[in-house]
């Protein structure tokens, strides 16, 4: 995001988007929430987007008590107010994220 000037084509950033909303469909369908989706997370290699640093992953069924540390700019509400998470709250931070790669 930095190297292209803090903005990402639209083509790009629909590219990043299919990829990482695949992978939390691999997490997601284990039962597993990544809840610390922000660009740092995410890691661009020649094969594509990976999504790193599950420090703050919960599993199924949870809440976000034991999630201590979050990004403010990209954590959704519910795990800032420490309620009920699920697959909503990883779609949330996903979304703030790639709002910020079309907006800068």
């Amino acid at each position: 995001l930095e190297q292209a000037g803090g903005k990402l084509s639209d083509e790009k950033v629909k590219e990043i988007g299919a990829q990482i909303v695949s992978a939390l469909s691999a997490i997601h369908t284990q039962g597993i929430y990544h809840l610390d989706i922000k660009p740092e997370n995410l890691v661009l290699e020649s094969t594509g987007i990976k999504l790193i640093d599950f420090g703050s992953a919960r599993p199924e069924g949870g809440n976000s008590r034991s999630t201590r540390s979050f990004t403010m700019q990209y954590t959704a509400p519910e795990v800032m107010a420490n309620g009920q998470i699920g697959p909503w709250s990883d779609l949330f931070e996903l979304g703030m994220v790639l709002y910020e790669c079309l907006m800068g």
